[in-house]
């Protein structure tokens, strides 16, 4: 974490050429070697695409090799859109459920979305459990946005 404040303080004060250069150490540092063939890129160079609702970005989710970001966040943003467009579907049904290494955010009973250890670390190090409620929260303000733009005059 510390790395990446200073990172920032680096490219806004020097230039994103001269600060990239300068992280180059730190970065090589932070990478590491899952296998002869495979480095693991450190969180904040990570590919990641944004879950949308009516074309606003909610919030930006990781993917993997099997699940790419792109992929997963449209399936989110899929879900969210299909919860937001069915009114009879009630804002107070979303919650969290804490699972073993995952945070589900439910409507209902229907999953919308994960949140992961790895997406903590994309968002700067913060806890899964905290994003969990920052993405939860964020989804509300989307839904009833959504209702309110689509309510009948």
């Amino acid at each position: 974490m510390p790395s990446l404040i200073i990172f920032w303080i680096m490219i806004v004060s020097v230039g994103p050429l001269t600060a990239f250069a300068q992280e180059l150490p730190l970065l090589q540092e932070e990478s590491r070697k899952k296998s002869d063939d495979e480095i693991v890129l450190p969180p904040f160079l990570s590919p990641a695409a944004p879950v949308l609702l009516d074309g606003e970005t909610l919030f930006q989710v990781r993917g993997v090799t099997a699940l790419p970001a792109e992929k997963r966040a449209r399936r989110i943003s899929e879900r969210i859109d299909e919860f937001a467009s069915d009114l009879k579907r009630s804002i107070q049904s979303l919650r969290l459920v804490e699972e073993k290494d995952i945070t589900m955010i439910f409507a209902g009973d229907q999953p919308l979305a994960g949140v992961t250890d790895a997406d903590g670390r994309l968002e700067g190090g913060v806890e899964r459990e905290v994003l969990a409620r920052i993405y939860l929260k964020r989804i509300e303000e989307a839904v009833e946005s959504h209702r309110e733009t689509r309510k009948p005059i």
